[in-house]
């Protein structure tokens, strides 16, 4: 199994294992789009893809408030998204909980 696909779905496993939201505080989650630099050009959309998936998956889950991804375009580089400038962005846009890959 690829490792996007792993990374989307342990994402959904711990939001399934959340549990009961009344008791919890809604926490702040940003998804970033997952990293494509090792596919073909007509492959890239599979990034958006996998972070729109991963978006729908919680967008109904009543513990998380989703940051809009087009927050994001101030903090794009065009090397892809390395751990620092993921940490970068969740600190500026003051998100709880991120996922990328």
């Amino acid at each position: 199994m690829s490792r996007p696909r792993r990374l989307a779905l342990v994402a959904i496993m711990l939001g399934c294992l959340a549990g009961s939201a009344e008791a919890a505080v809604k926490r702040s989650m940003l998804v970033i789009p997952f990293e494509t630099l090792a596919l073909l050009g007509e492959e890239a959309w599979i990034g958006d893809g996998v972070a729109e998936a991963v978006t729908l998956a919680f967008v109904q889950h009543p513990a998380f408030v989703q940051i809009d991804r087009a927050r994001l375009r101030a903090f794009v580089d065009p090397q892809g998204w390395s751990a620092a400038s993921v940490l970068q962005a969740a600190r500026a846009l003051h998100a709880d909980v991120v996922v990328f890959g």
